[in-house]
């Protein structure tokens, strides 16, 4: 498996380098709720795959075959790998967008632009709009520079994926959810749980996945709104608080679950933007995240039964850390987020003094963990050991680990991540549904109910069973404690969206053939209940409940599988 691995990173290289030899074509938008000027400037973001560019200099920008003056630095930087560009932060002067949008050819030479096409950068905000109060009335670019998706996803900015312009039931799965109610949030009125599982990335990945103006346009937004409540005085994180935290509203500034670098670099690539963090506030952002407050410290290693510990934390923190050091190349976070490695992979793969005195084995590959400290309906020191039925995971919050895992693999290449991934994504299919998969491939495949029990979904139609995800899981406690906590938490199933994700990276790393035929199939099933479900339009389930799109959306599972599929 490992072997496998390094050759699909080096075939990727390949593919990189082969896609970045071309031209790089751009879309000038004008915001559409604007009226454009022909003295318009524009300010956008250009990410690099590595080892393509070393020097600003070398980039050439044309308009119908005509040079562009323009300014250009360095964003992001490779710095892991060979230190070279990964974005640059572009910008035009005096651009007219009166007769719609503009067609720009961008082009990587040896030799440098001419002194004469080097204009001196403007501050952004000199390009920038008022948006409607439903917005909060925030400042965002009067015009937006579109990438082709089939560039993005070459560029290696996030982890590999495939765009989903040209499969309709996808793209009008995105579009019925931003139309029904996701793009409809008012951003003062809104709550904390909103923004939770980070607003923002997930419109900059849906972007990233589909090419289109509006999710771009909401990205820029959300982070406008999230970084604007990102405490930024210089204080030294803490457990009580410090800089880095988010002081939105209800949100105690040591919440960690609250605490996201990947707005900041996603909008630093695509939009050219970091005027709202310098690196010192983003390193404070992880390591105010890892303290652990609010919720377990999940960098710590598993010594007892019931320490506390979520998935939500293991997952979400991590992936602020892997951001930060992608931004600042602080080597603390890379030491961070490889010791959570090394905790999460002790606790997915060794046998420890309590499992093997309850005969908790064999080890299922799931982040098993006490259930009721997890709840918060007890405390550590009151959880009574022992209890066979105490000890589950979350299926749906395990797909914020998969999603740090895949993350950390792209920086690390850990030789452990694939086993990792392949042992919990093979966990969520066995234990995390009601169902078990018997035979047949695809949306003929045949499951029975592991379990009887009454069960609401927000999305019904053919694939019920298949699809119906359990709030919690476990490889060891009862049908009776399964069927007690399945009835009491209902609509689970709006997490299988992101579901698809962990179960994609299983059936990738995956070398058994009845392995991957078991893991397509549950997919299937899930995607076609939600994006082509011909008894109920599921793109349309709200539920009042906004961070449903932050969940479904900020790994890109569904561009992930489609990736997966052809590699």
């Amino acid at each position: 498996m490992v072997k496998s691995c390094i050759a699909l990173v080096l075939v990727w290289k390949v593919v990189l380098a082969d896609a970045l030899a071309q031209d790089i074509l751009l879309t000038l938008h004008a915001d559409p709720y604007i009226t454009p000027s022909q003295k318009e400037l524009v300010t956008f973001g250009l990410p690099l795959a590595p080892g393509i560019l070393t020097d600003p200099s070398q980039l050439h920008i044309y308009q119908d075959g005509q040079p562009l003056a323009r300014a250009a630095r360095a964003g992001l930087l490779w710095h892991w790998r060979d230190q070279s560009i990964r974005s640059l932060i572009i910008q035009l002067h005096q651009m007219d967008m009166t007769q719609g949008s503009v067609q720009l050819t961008l082009t990587i030479k040896a030799s440098p632009v001419a002194a004469d096409l080097i204009v001196e950068e403007q501050p952004h905000s000199l390009g920038w709009a008022k948006a409607d109060p439903i917005n909060s009335g925030i400042f965002h670019p009067r015009v937006y520079a579109l990438h082709s998706p089939d560039y993005l996803a070459t560029t290696a900015l996030i982890p590999p994926y495939a765009p989903i312009s040209g499969h309709t039931h996808l793209t009008e799965f995105l579009s019925g959810q931003f139309s029904h109610w996701a793009g409809s949030l008012n951003y003062q009125e809104s709550r904390a749980a909103d923004w939770l599982f980070d607003r923002p990335s997930a419109f900059f990945k849906a972007y990233m996945a589909s090419g289109e103006l509006r999710y771009l346009r909401e990205a820029f937004l959300s982070k406008q709104f999230y970084f604007q409540y990102v405490r930024n005085d210089g204080s030294l994180p803490s457990r009580g608080g410090g800089s880095g935290c988010w002081t939105f509203k209800t949100v105690s500034c040591a919440d960690g679950k609250y605490i996201y670098a990947q707005p900041a670099k996603l909008a630093l690539a695509l939009s050219g933007d970091d005027s709202q963090w310098d690196p010192p506030l983003i390193v404070n952002m992880a390591l105010q995240a890892d303290l652990g407050n609010h919720q377990p410290n999940t960098r710590q290693r598993i010594y007892r039964e019931n320490q506390p510990f979520t998935e939500r934390a293991a997952g979400l923190v991590g992936l602020t850390e892997v951001h930060a050091f992608e931004i600042t190349g602080e080597e603390r976070l890379l030491y961070h987020f490889n010791e959570r490695l090394d905790h999460l992979y002790a606790m997915q793969n060794e046998t420890t003094r309590w499992e093997r005195f309850n005969n908790w084995l064999p080890k299922s590959g799931a982040f098993v963990h006490a259930w009721s400290v997890h709840e918060g309906h007890e405390r550590e020191a009151q959880a009574a050991t022992g209890q066979t039925d105490n000890r589950r995971f979350s299926p749906w919050m395990s797909e914020n680990i998969a999603d740090f895992l895949w993350h950390s693999f792209q920086i690390t290449q850990d030789e452990r991540i694939p086993g990792m991934l392949k042992r919990l994504g093979d966990a969520i299919d066995r234990y995390g549904f009601r169902s078990r998969y018997l035979s047949g491939e695809q949306l003929e495949a045949q499951y029975e109910a592991r379990f009887d029990a009454q069960s609401r979904r927000a999305c019904t139609g053919a694939s019920d069973l298949a699809t119906d995800l359990l709030y919690s899981a476990s490889p060891f406690a009862s049908d009776k404690a399964m069927i007690a906590a399945h009835e009491q938490y209902h609509w689970t199933d709006k997490h299988n969206i992101q579901i698809i994700l962990p179960l994609a990276l299983a059936y990738h790393f995956s070398e058994d053939p009845s392995d991957r035929k078991r893991l397509a199939a549950r997919i299937s099933h899930i995607q076609a209940q939600w994006t082509q479900n011909e008894s109920q339009n599921c793109a349309g389930v709200f539920g009042n409940t906004y961070r449903m799109w932050n969940w479904q959306h900020r790994s890109n599972s569904l561009a992930t599988w489609l990736w997966v599929q052809n590699h």
